[in-house]
């Protein structure tokens, strides 16, 4: 049984997830300007959309605790990198009199996307407590 469908388990480490993701966001957002000024903001963004998507990919299969650890950790450094990199190249790429409507569109849009993916998403049940043992 995969470390993510097992049910009322995961809520064991639900905390220690969301530590590693705020910890690779945290990394992520260190790196962000040191890394796209040497190799260039287009190949760093590729990476970290990547580095976002992938490894929740693997999430669903993996068996170990301590690769969910560092999957998840990736995952929050890519999504920072993505978010930092992607509102400065547009802060740099448009002009001052379209980013506005620009921004006002891609916001939006995202929060838009956040919520879709809620509703579509298939609920898992409420669980109070783990799985007797």
């Amino acid at each position: 049984m995969s470390l993510l469908t097992a049910g009322c388990a995961i809520t064991r480490m639900e905390w220690v997830l969301s530590a590693a993701l705020g910890a690779g966001g945290l990394i992520g957002t260190a790196l962000a300007g040191r890394v796209s000024r040497r190799l260039g903001s287009r190949p760093v963004l590729a990476a970290a959309l990547a580095a976002a998507g992938a490894p929740m990919l693997l999430l669903a299969v993996v068996r170990w605790p301590a690769a969910a650890i560092v999957l998840t950790g990736l995952t929050g450094m890519g999504a920072l990198l993505v978010e930092i990199l992607t509102e400065t190249t547009v802060q740099r790429e448009l002009d001052g009199d379209v980013f506005g409507r620009a921004y006002g569109i891609a916001f939006p849009a995202a929060i838009a996307g956040i919520v879709v993916g809620s509703v579509i998403a298939p609920g898992s049940p409420p669980c109070s407590a783990p799985p007797a043992s």
